[in-house]
């Protein structure tokens, strides 16, 4: 679930190609409290009249209930002590198929470097 990542908070996401296309990505917020302040007031309301409660059945993939439940759940709030030491937030993700493990440290490397130059 990377949709608000990228809604929100487009300047620290990158991707990873190689010749068959996207292989991985990086995505994060410098801000954690006021990413999730925004996500609370435009992306889950978006996403909870987008997948409600009620489209979920039996032949919904658990993934898929999964995300929609977390939509209709989202709590905006974080620990005060946990956000003074640790403001901003990531997520990173590469097929299994890679086999170059410098490629998420590359990754990491560069979302890092990103994030201190603001």
């Amino acid at each position: 679930l990377i949709g608000s990542y990228l809604t929100l908070s487009p300047e620290f996401c990158m991707v990873v190609e190689d010749e068959e296309g996207i292989v991985g990505y990086i995505a994060a917020v410098l801000n954690l409290k006021s990413f999730n302040q925004k996500m609370a007031v435009s992306w889950i309301p978006e996403m909870q009249a987008k997948y409600p409660l009620e489209d979920i059945n039996d032949d919904t993939p658990s993934i898929v209930q999964e995300a929609i439940r977390y939509f209709h759940t989202f709590k905006s709030e974080v620990s005060e002590q946990l956000i003074r030491q640790y403001p901003s937030q990531l997520t990173c993700s590469i097929l299994p198929d890679v086999t170059d493990q410098s490629i998420p440290k590359r990754l990491i490397t560069c979302i890092l470097a990103a994030l201190r130059a603001n």
